[in-house]
């Protein structure tokens, strides 16, 4: 009995001292790299026939950037001219974010070009 009783003062001790010497940070390896979650968004001209391709960006969660300046060109002009109305989730979606707009992702995107009719 008594060496039980002992046994389990002797574990509560050494619990108390571990506790005592940890400083309630958590220490991580120096092989462990964080993991920093991101996501992509990608541009579709969405029938955009000219103008300069839009770079894929990758974003880190939870930060805000604004999406760059539109590049592309619905057809060439003067034939069936179109201007830019901004961004939708879908190709024949509504448009959800204007050129140049603040966004923070929350998972990969394909934003779509939306035209209108400029004439």
């Amino acid at each position: 009995m008594k060496n039980k009783i002992y046994s389990k003062l002797i574990i509560l001790l050494a619990l108390v001292l571990c506790l005592a010497a940890c400083d309630g940070a958590v220490h991580l390896p120096e092989s462990v790299t964080p993991v920093v979650v991101t996501f992509k968004i990608t541009f579709d001209g969405n029938g955009a026939t000219s103008g300069t391709p839009m770079d894929q960006m990758v974003v880190n969660a939870g930060t805000t950037i604004k999406l760059p300046y539109n590049t592309y060109v619905y057809p060439d002009p003067p034939h069936d001219d179109k201007a830019f109305e901004g961004w939708a989730l879908t190709p024949d979606g509504e448009v959800i974010y204007e050129d140049e707009a603040d966004i923070t992702p929350e998972n990969d995107i394909t934003l779509f070009a939306k035209w209108i009719a400029s004439r």
